[in-house]
């Protein structure tokens, strides 16, 4: 008999979270979830192919792909390949111009592995290239959580609509195709066997108008946060620890990637190319690669992995701008606020719902670099109460209010699979 991964601790139930990382966006917020399970008492594993994954209680990295003798024999002799590097190949020959794009292939064990067997739920996150479409929801018959973090599980290889407006034709007909496969193999699935919960209302309103997600139980539960590291610091102290100018205003530009076209910085670079735009603010800029703002000191702080550093480099500045031109809930959002620093966001996809006006920041009118403009020079010139939007965004978004929510829904599943169960014995002969 397999050995469970899970403590099994009598307590409650064993719930499984699948992510193909546990960085970027949706990684992070995926194990901020299941650290703050575990800190509440939830027998709670994170597992991933990601080999970065820490080795501490309740992550664990996933062993090799199985794969029989004979598939191993036969793809040494170049006789078949395995499906995703056939859908690697496949996406690599398409006109993408640059747009991040993943297929429906997966592992095939992945079913069959001791982390989803002796799970009683399993929560899938973002699991681009880790799940196998064609065989996985036919397998597993245990109750299913999906946290959407982008749009892929309902379209077909894209995760933005923005991303497949930029594409050629034969990438957007390979993501019709795809798509069309993704609603063949969920439709034999129950309605009560997926539960989908969105992070924000406006991915909510999407998935349950998609031919994919549509029939099944929607709820939209917020992204978490430690509020214990994602707090107001003084801001003397972290511009000192991150070497930033002592005096003077600050506005902060944050992204995995500078460059990356759906953030939309370079909407933020045209909107600040005016002087009159926010004078003598200089710009801190976090991420991998550079931007170039004409007239302006930029202060490039790279990409920071700590969250407590994060949390200082958003004490450190006076505002902090998000331009981006599609998103979900952007965790530069909630972390912003949590750390009582006001944002400028676009009112594009999720953005506008973290945003109380006028306490928290401002929401431009539209995605052009004139109304990101506007919204910045306004909100230049009011005088925010930090405390007021730390307190507030802890109240919404402290990571106790995400666990209970999700521990109601686990304990809602387990009880309605019960029943569907006790009802099914009633009607055998």
């Amino acid at each position: 008999m397999t050995h469970s991964p899970f403590q099994n601790t009598g307590s409650g139930p064993c719930i499984c979270h699948l992510a193909s990382t546990r960085f970027g966006g949706p990684g992070i917020a995926a194990s901020r979830l299941h650290d703050a399970l575990r800190g509440c008492g939830v027998d709670s594993l994170f597992a991933t192919e990601d080999p970065r994954s820490p080795v501490t209680a309740g992550y664990v990295t996933l062993p090799p792909e199985h794969r029989s003798f004979v598939r191993r024999i036969m793809t040494r002799l170049r006789l078949t390949q395995s499906s995703r590097l056939l859908w690697e190949q496949k996406l690599n020959a398409l006109d993408r111009r640059g747009v991040f794009v993943s297929g429906p292939a997966g592992r095939s064990d992945l079913p069959q592995l001791p982390v989803i067997t002796h799970a009683d739920i399993v929560h899938l996150h973002w699991v681009a290239g880790l799940l196998p479409w064609e065989s996985f929801f036919n397998e597993v018959t245990k109750p299913l959580v999906w946290t959407l973090h982008d749009m892929q599980p309902f379209k077909g290889i894209f995760h933005y609509t923005v991303d497949r407006d930029r594409t050629g034709a034969d990438a957007q007909r390979l993501n019709e195709q795809v798509r069309l496969r993704k609603v063949q193999l969920l439709r034999s699935l129950r309605p009560e066997h997926l539960t989908v919960v969105t992070p924000s209302r406006w991915l909510n309103r999407l998935s349950v108008q998609s031919e994919v997600l549509g029939r099944f139980r929607h709820q939209v539960i917020p992204y978490g946060l430690d509020t214990q590291i994602f707090r107001a610091w003084p801001a003397e102290v972290a511009r000192g620890i991150l070497g930033l100018p002592a005096s003077g205003r600050l506005l902060l530009v944050v992204a995995e990637r500078l460059d990356d076209y759906r953030k939309g910085l370079d909407l933020a670079v045209d909107a600040l190319a005016c002087s009159a735009v926010l004078p003598r603010w200089g710009i801190a800029a976090a991420g991998a690669g550079c931007m170039r703002f004409a007239g302006r000191d930029v202060f490039p702080v790279g990409s920071l992995n700590d969250p407590r550093l994060m949390a200082l480099l958003y004490s450190a500045v006076d505002l902090v701008l998000v331009p981006s031109r599609e998103d979900n809930l952007p965790n530069v959002i909630l972390e912003s606020l949590c750390c009582g620093t006001p944002v400028v966001v676009t009112p594009s996809g999720g953005c506008p719902e973290a945003v109380f006006e006028p306490r928290d920041g401002l929401v431009c009118k539209s995605l052009t670099a004139d109304s990101l403009a506007c919204a910045l020079q306004a909100a230049g010139e009011i005088k925010f109460d930090r405390a007021a939007i730390s307190a507030a965004a802890h109240a919404r978004y402290d990571q106790s209010v995400t666990a209970a929510a999700y521990r109601s829904l686990y304990h809602s599943l387990l009880v309605g699979s019960a029943r569907l169960a006790e009802d099914s014995s009633k009607v055998l002969p």
